[in-house]
């Protein structure tokens, strides 16, 4: 809707230009304004700031979730910004990058990752792959695809604090029974990354992921009990979680690596309680049929 003073503007501006003598015929044809460019030299449309939406797609998890970026590009091609992902996947935070054409690169450190993008634009569309680097050398891979909705100057301050992080978004997510999420902020308090280590609410995170199916947290939880770490010692109790955790995906781990684990805890358990557990492991699968996802 068009307000009383801008159609006021615009009349005047008819009148004046009606009233204009007409140009000679040497000076006919078009009137070339110069084109409006950014300090770089850069038309503000080939900037990458804005904000993009979209998908990311984690091919080592076969997961994929919604994912934000705003970022604002200097007039030397370096840019910042904030990202938030969807649970159950982690990453959010303040990322940092360059750019150089129509190609981009930018890194996002959180709280148990540091995660490299590479992509490039076309028109408002990016698209690209990233790599997620843990700390003691594990990888992740993945595909991303995002659309820019605006170019607008995002209207924050982008630095670690600012910008939403794990525990910001995961937070509500696990309160509301995300597994993934729990399983997550689990490692962070286990860790005490990004958190002050907690064992104990950790222990109490990877409980609520293991009860719904969660084959890291059933792990985790296997392992706690086995070391008495935020929880009793208790080897029935390790068994019994590892055990479950044995028929699932647990990236990283492997089938001998699970096999020597339960053979090192079943050593600590008499044939009649091993025999209590592998019951209760049955009654399990019974209500929990296993599958290899986690």
């Amino acid at each position: 809707m068009v307000g009383g003073r801008t159609v006021g503007w615009v009349l005047a501006a008819v009148i004046a230009i009606a009233a204009m003598p007409a140009l000679s015929q040497q000076n006919e044809g078009p009137i070339l304004m110069p084109k409006k460019t950014t300090p770089s030299g850069r038309p503000p449309s080939l900037l990458f700031t804005g904000t993009y939406s979209g998908k990311v797609h984690n091919l080592t998890e076969g997961l994929s979730v919604d994912f934000t970026v705003s970022v604002r590009e200097s007039e030397k091609g370096a840019i910042e910004g904030c990202m938030t992902v969807k649970p159950p996947l982690g990453g959010s935070g303040y990322l940092k990058g360059s750019v150089r054409g129509s190609e981009i690169t930018f890194d996002v450190v959180g709280a148990l990752s540091e995660i490299t993008f590479n992509g490039k634009r076309v028109a408002d569309e990016l698209s690209g792959t990233y790599s997620v680097s843990f700390p003691k050398g594990s990888q992740e891979n993945g595909e991303f695809t995002l659309h820019r909705t605006s170019s607008d100057a995002p209207r924050l301050v982008f630095n670690s604090q600012a910008c939403p992080n794990d525990l910001t978004i995961l937070t509500p997510a696990a309160e509301q029974g995300n597994a993934g999420a729990q399983a997550y902020l689990g490692t962070m308090y286990s860790l005490g990354r990004g958190v002050p280590q907690d064992y104990s609410h950790a222990a109490s995170l990877f409980r609520s992921a293991a009860q719904q199916g969660n084959a890291s947290a059933q792990l985790m939880l296997g392992v706690f009990y086995l070391q008495g770490t935020g929880v009793s010692l208790d080897y029935s109790e390790a068994y019994f979680w590892c055990k479950v955790a044995s028929t699932g995906k647990v990236e990283g781990v492997t089938e001998e690596n699970m096999t020597t684990l339960l053979s090192k805890i079943s050593d600590q358990l008499s044939s009649e309680a091993q025999a209590k557990v592998e019951q209760r492991v049955r009654d399990w699968f019974a209500q929990h049929p296993p599958t290899r996802s986690s």
